[in-house]
């Protein structure tokens, strides 16, 4: 609803076509004015003592009322001489009280001399004969600050998109400069409330109601018979009571012995109007005028997150938090120093927050695409680079950075040929890793050769082809496959086919079923590490293989069995080497080097898997930091 608020008391607003229109105004800070001279409350101008109706025809042809109070009345006027629609400003003559009037005549006076964008100006002051008087000022036209924030505080949503906080902000930046602006003039407002700020339809922000205003330089003089008296629900000035709004009046007007009135007790006022707007509270939260005054004196709690709603609290930006509660310090010299320090402080957080409202719009206008795309290879992509957009220009995105966990530990349907392409060249470079292992791994059996020779040997042919090929042609190869640019299946063939030779051949040592399946199993082992799934079935094929044929030489008779098997148990024959008293010594080191060799492989590789799920888990936990924990379900 529409208000007109002034010194005698908060009027409704007109049901004619004087009313406010619908359309939501866009808010602009003013700049300030050049100086001039303070005004003076001396000297009043010349009056012409003349009846109101009078003046009515001569000039103004009074239309509908705008509001009355106790003392006197706001009238929509069309003045007659300029072909304008102002808004009249009448003391009743029923309104013989001194004070009333003088006040009402200063009221005029100090706000005629301000020419602010910001303050309403005043076009024209008469006073009657019989005591009346009246001054002609610019009709506006909006809605009070205190009805928006009433209107936000029950949940309106209308309300909410025309008047977003950094509106709400950009008006109050404007009122600031005014109150700075009448600072410099040397007069205090001494009344600023949401009630007493109005919000045009154009953009146009006002300070009104100057009734209570106090000059700091030339010979002011209070108006005399002030004493206290109630305030209404709404908390409006009413005429004779205290010089101020209870709630919004600093401890320094309630209580003059604290420190005098000055331009510290608008900042007062101003950060509780700013509490008031984040907090969508009052700072003094009472409507009982005793009780407003008393917490004044007290003290409350300045911050507004801490007093807000939740959903509230979590809009206000800390800087603007502290910034409320130095303004409504209690003692004047802790606060903010100037209703212009006051305006650029909101005035450097509108700049970041105009920057952040930007940004957020942009990172969601890149979510937006990220998840209009396909998921396929060139749309994953596209929509990857769009999520890191979003998360690069607003990283407090919730949607965006959950999008973008969602994406990256999600597997596409298809893989990508680059990832192929790069899975590929790991396998190589595996593959090379492999090789060197074997290589190494064969190493350990060299000394076993000149131990050999020394124990005797039955069957050199066989023996020197084993040794041969496992010792030098086995590792020769796998260095050559390890240092090849470009994997040969049959290079790898020739690998494995001269170890199978070699433990083929030593197989004679002592048959087919003691030494031979532990070096085939130590082998098929190693290989299974292979990357190619085709590459490690072949090795173990052939690792069977070998078992097979070494012993089925023997069980065909084609070479001379290495077996006797009795009722009594098996007896082995050494055919390619003599058993003197230290071959028991031979066997062992054979068997230790088997068992050697592999294990190595296989601690080496469990390392690798070690770093590599330390890697995975630490990929994970730094994915999980991009979005805040969800909280337990209740």
């Amino acid at each position: 609803m529409q208000t007109m608020v002034t010194r005698f008391g908060t009027f409704p607003a007109p049901t004619d076509e004087a009313a406010h229109g619908a359309d939501a105004p866009t808010l602009d800070a003013t700049r300030r004015t050049g100086d001039g001279p303070a005004p003076d409350s001396t000297s009043l101008p010349a009056v012409n003592p003349a009846s109101a109706s009078d003046v009515d025809e001569a000039r103004y042809q009074m239309k509908s009322l705008l509001g009355r109070g106790g003392m006197g009345e706001v009238r929509l006027c069309h003045d007659r001489r300029i072909g304008r629609d102002v808004a009249i400003k009448l003391v009743l003559s029923g309104a013989t009280d001194a004070s009333v009037r003088a006040r009402f005549l200063r009221e005029a006076r100090v706000q005629g001399q301000l020419e602010h964008p910001a303050i309403v100006p005043v076009h024209d002051l008469e006073v009657f004969g019989d005591g009346s008087a009246y001054f002609a000022m610019k009709r506006v036209r909006g809605r009070t600050l205190g009805d928006l924030l009433a209107a936000l505080a029950r949940g309106d949503d209308e309300t909410a998109r025309a008047f977003p906080q950094r509106k709400l902000l950009s008006a109050f930046n404007a009122v600031c400069l005014a109150v700075e602006f009448a600072h410099e003039k040397g007069v205090v407002h001494r009344d600023i409330k949401p009630g007493n700020i109005m919000l045009g339809d154009f953009g146009e922000v006002y300070l009104l109601d100057w009734g209570l205003a106090k000059l700091l330089t030339g010979d002011d003089v209070e108006p005399a018979g002030v004493t206290p008296a109630p305030v209404t629900a709404d908390g409006a000035t009413q005429a004779g009571s205290v010089l101020g709004t209870p709630g919004y009046m600093a401890p320094e007007q309630v209580d003059a012995s604290l420190a005098p009135v000055g331009p510290a007790t608008d900042v007062y006022a101003l950060g509780a109007v700013l509490f008031e707007m984040l907090s969508l509270r009052r700072y003094i939260d009472t409507k009982d005028a005793l009780e407003a005054t008393i917490r004044t004196l007290q003290g409350a709690e300045p911050r507004p997150s801490r007093r807000a709603a939740p959903a509230v609290a979590a809009t206000i930006a800390p800087v603007l938090d502290e910034l409320c509660a130095r303004a409504l310090a209690r003692t004047p010299s802790e606060r903010v120093p100037s209703a212009r320090a006051l305006h650029d402080e909101v005035d450097r957080y509108l700049a970041g927050a105009h920057d952040l409202e930007r940004r957020r719009a942009q990172a969601t206008a890149h979510l937006e695409t990220a998840l209009a795309h396909p998921d396929t290879e060139a749309g994953r992509s596209a929509a990857l680079r769009e999520l890191g957009s979003a998360v690069a220009i607003d990283p407090d995105n919730t949607e965006a950075r959950r999008a973008l966990v969602r994406m990256l530990t999600t597997a596409p349907r298809v893989v990508p040929p680059a990832v192929r392409q790069r899975v590929l060249e790991d396998d190589v470079a595996h593959v090379r890793k492999l090789a060197i292992l074997r290589a190494i791994s064969f190493l350990p059996f060299a000394p076993l050769i000149p131990i050999a020779l020394w124990l005797g040997v039955r069957e050199p042919v066989t023996f020197w082809i084993s040794s041969i090929a496992l010792v030098i042609v086995a590792p020769v190869l796998n260095l050559v496959a390890a240092r090849a640019r470009v994997a040969h299946a049959w290079l790898e063939v020739l690998t494995h086919l001269a170890f199978l030779v070699a433990v083929v051949g030593f197989a004679r040592l002592a048959g087919p079923l003691l030494l031979l399946p532990g070096a085939l199993i130590a082998y098929s082992v190693q290989l299974q590490l292979h990357p190619r799934p085709a590459h490690r079935v072949g090795v173990f094929v052939a690792c069977c293989l070998a078992f097979l044929a070494a012993w089925g030489l023997e069980v065909s008779g084609l070479v001379e069995p290495s077996y006797s098997i009795t009722s009594d148990g098996i007896l082995i024959h050494a055919r390619m080497l003599e058993l003197p008293a230290a071959a028991p010594w031979f066997f062992a080191v054979t068997s230790l080097v088997t068992l050697a060799a592999p294990s190595l492989l296989a601690n080496r590789t469990r390392v690798a898997l070690a770093i590599a799920e330390e890697r995975l888990h630490l990929q994970a936990w730094q994915l999980a930091q991009i979005v805040p924990a969800e909280e337990p379900a209740r």
